[in-house]
């Protein structure tokens, strides 16, 4: 599961209401510019996932094919998008086994788990060995560093210079009133229901330093 409880769909209909509290900092003739490249930063913010909770799904999905177990289709038919691209990496995905009997489910599973296991190997346990399985954690294809705070934040400060011509800049501890970047992000950030753990100060602070040492390097 993405990191955000809210869905993609809630966030983007929430940050196109409250969009109007941009009117008074995004000049007009750009502002539809400028909430389309919201939109697109937002989408990108929900299609970038975290490594650990992947392979938390992955392990969740291997235990259900090795054990046969008959919830192993829901399981594939809501897991995450960039899951499926692992499982479909080779080949398209089977279709859900249409009987109950006991060899259609089994290959079914099978099919499945093959798609998971990238190897094996013995762990000693005690006076026996058990057979150990990897399992593919490795999304296929490359991914930002940078977590996807980062990457949405990045995004929306590049759609403000470009829409208002002005460098975004983040506000000081003895001023009263946020900076203009520090205001959209806020709001996006509430609307994603992560304002209580990512201040928009300190995003914005860590992107403009970021992209000082880039510019240095």
């Amino acid at each position: 599961m993405p990191h955000a409880e809210i869905s993609k769909d809630e966030a983007l209909e929430m940050i196109g209401k409250g969009s109007r509290n941009w009117r008074s900092i995004i000049p007009e003739e750009n502002f539809e510019w400028f909430c389309d490249r919201v939109q697109v930063a937002v989408e990108i913010y929900f299609e970038l996932w975290d490594r650990s909770v992947l392979a938390a799904e992955i392990s969740a999905i291997e235990n259900a094919a090795r054990n046969r177990n008959d919830k192993l289709p829901q399981l594939i038919e809501g897991s995450s998008p960039i899951l499926k691209t692992v499982l479909e990496q080779h080949s398209a995905l089977p279709p859900p086994p249409e009987t109950s009997s006991e060899q259609a489910v089994s290959a079914y599973a099978q099919n499945i788990r093959t798609r998971l296991l990238s190897g094996a190997f013995w762990q000693e346990e005690g006076k026996r060995r058990r057979k150990k399985y990897k399992l593919k954690c490795q999304i296929p294809f490359k991914r930002p560093k940078r977590d996807r705070i980062a990457v949405l934040a990045s995004f929306v400060v590049a759609a403000y210079v470009g829409a208002t011509g002005k460098k975004a800049v983040r506000s000081w501890s003895n001023q009263a009133d946020e900076s203009p970047a520090e205001v959209i992000l806020g709001d996006i950030f509430a609307n994603l229901s992560s304002d209580d753990i990512n201040s928009a100060n300190m995003v914005l602070q860590r992107h403009l330093i970021n992209r000082k040492a880039k510019l240095c390097g």
